[in-house]
C-alpha cells in the first residue's frame, strides 16, 4: 500500500471555500474557464461520451497521444451519433465485428455499413484507419499541424493514392490542392469532401491536441520556450478531479503538465496528468500528495532534486534552464496550498508560471517573498524541487 503523504489543495470548510472563492474571482477575473479565441470549437457532450472506448483504442493501437485528433474526427464525420460514429463502414478494418469477432456480423462496406448498436466496432475499425494515416503522412506529433492535415484529408479520400500524391506537390494540405486531386484523381460521383481536414481541425487545437484548450508560452532563462497551461481552461476546468475538479484542486498535477511538456517536447497536458494522480493514488479528497512532483518526474523520464528552501541551488537552477515546482502557502499565491513553477530570473526578480492565475503568471516576485511563503512543512524534499532533463 502507498504511504500516504501530505497533500496541496485540499477541501476548505464551506464558509472558508467561500470566501476563498470571492478572492480568486477578485483576483483573477481572466482565469474564468472561459477559452480565448485561439482555442478549437468543442466537441459535443456525445462524441465526449465516447472517450473512455476512443482513448482504448488509441492505447490498444499505439496511438494513445491522438485520442483527441480521433474524437475531433468523430465530430466532423458524424457528431458522434449511431451507428457508424467513426464513418468507418467503408474502410479497410469496416467488415470485422468486434461481437461475432470475424466478419459475418452483419457489417457492408458502404455508407452507414456497421449496423446500430455497433458503435465500438466503428472505433476500432476508425482507429486503425487513423493509426494508418498517421504513419503514412510521416506524422511525428499531435502538434505536427501540417502532416495531421494530409493524414485526415487521407482518411475521407483513401489514404495510398492522396498521400502520394500530395508528397508529389509539396507535401503539405492546401484546400487548393485538395480540391485539385479531387477535381483530377477521384472519381466521378465520389470526389471525396476536399476540406475534410479543415472541418476536423475546427475541433482540435492546434496548440496542444485537446479541444477548446489555450496554451501559452513564457520565456525562460537560457531561451527555455516554457508550454504553460491553466488548471481553470475551459477544455478540462469541469471535469472530475478527486472529489471536485481539475480547476478546484489540480494545481499539482497542471505544473507538473507544464514542466513536463516543456523539458520533453511532448504536449502532455492537465487532463493527462490528472488522471495519471488518480490512477496512482495521489489525488487524497480533492488534494494531491506533494510525492506527485518526483513520481510524475520519474515518469516522463527527467530529473528531479528536491531541495527543501534552498535558494542558492533554486537561483543557480533557473540561471542554466532549469525548471522549479514551489509548493506554497497561505500568502500572495493561495489560501491554502498551492502549486506553481518557477520558470526563470528576469531583471533580478523571479518568473512563475502559476496555473491558477494567468494575472499572477505575468507578474516578477522576490524570491525571498516565495520562500518566505513556501509551505516550510512540505513532504517529499519540498517546498522546492529541481526539474530538470
Amino acid at each position: 500500500m502507498k504511504k500516504l503523504g501530505k497533500v496541496a489543495g485540499a477541501t476548505l470548510p464551506f464558509f472558508a471555500l467561500v470566501l476563498f472563492m470571492c478572492v480568486l474571482v477578485a483576483d483573477d477575473d481572466d482565469d474564468s474557464g472561459s477559452s480565448s479565441n485561439f482555442g478549437a470549437i468543442g466537441i459535443s457532450q456525445e462524441v465526449e461520451a465516447r472517450r473512455p472506448m476512443v482513448q482504448k483504442y488509441c492505447d490498444k493501437y499505439k496511438i494513445s497521444e491522438y485520442c483527441d485528433l480521433a474524437l475531433a474526427l468523430m465530430m466532423a464525420e458524424s457528431g458522434g451519433r449511431e451507428p457508424d460514429p467513426m464513418q468507418a463502414a467503408e474502410g479497410a478494418y469496416g467488415l470485422y465485428c468486434l461481437v461475432t469477432k470475424n466478419k459475418s456480423g452483419g457489417h457492408v462496406q458502404g455508407p452507414n455499413g456497421i449496423p446500430t448498436g455497433h458503435a465500438e466496432c466503428s472505433i476500432n475499425a476508425g482507429v486503425q484507419e487513423l493509426r494508418d494515416a498517421l504513419k503514412k503522412a510521416d506524422v511525428d506529433s499531435p502538434t505536427d499541424i501540417d502532416h495531421i492535415k494530409v493524414a485526415i484529408q487521407g482518411y475521407n479520400y483513401g489514404m495510398d493514392r492522396w498521400i502520394a500524391w500530395i508528397k508529389k506537390h509539396g507535401g503539405i494540405y492546401t484546400l487548393a490542392l485538395s480540391e485539385q486531386y479531387s477535381r483530377e484523381c477521384m472519381p466521378a460521383g465520389a470526389k471525396g469532401t476536399p476540406n475534410h481536414a479543415e472541418k476536423v481541425m475546427r475541433y482540435y487545437s492546434t496548440s496542444t491536441g485537446d479541444s477548446s484548450a489555450e496554451v501559452g508560452t513564457l520565456e525562460g532563462n537560457c531561451g527555455l520556450k516554457v508550454v504553460y497551461y491553466n488548471q481553470g481552461d475551459a477544455a478540462w476546468w469541469k471535469l472530475p478531479y478527486g472529489t471536485g475538479t481539475i480547476k478546484s484542486g489540480g494545481c499539482g498535477p497542471t505544473s507538473m503538465a507544464i514542466c513536463i511538456s516543456t523539458l520533453t517536447g511532448k504536449k502532455v497536458n492537465p487532463r493527462q496528468t490528472c488522471a495519471w494522480s488518480e490512477k496512482h493514488g495521489y489525488c487524497q479528497g480533492n488534494a494531491t500528495m506533494h510525492a506527485i512532483v518526483p513520481a510524475l518526474s520519474k515518469e516522463y523520464h527527467l530529473k528531479c532534486k528536491a531541495v527543501k528552501k534552498n535558494k542558492k541551488q533554486v537561483i543557480n537552477a533557473l540561471k542554466t534552464g532549469k525548471l522549479v515546482v514551489a509548493l506554497m502557502g497561505p500568502g500572495h499565491f493561495t489560501n491554502n496550498g498551492h502549486f506553481i513553477v518557477l520558470t526563470g530570473i528576469k531583471d533580478g526578480k523571479i518568473t512563475v508560471a502559476d496555473c491558477g492565475s494567468r494575472k499572477r503568471t505575468q507578474q516578477t516576485w522576490s524570491l525571498d517573498l516565495i520562500a518566505s511563503e513556501a509551505k516550510s512543512d512540505a513532504s517529499a524534499g519540498g517546498p522546492f524541487w529541481i526539474i530538470s532533463k
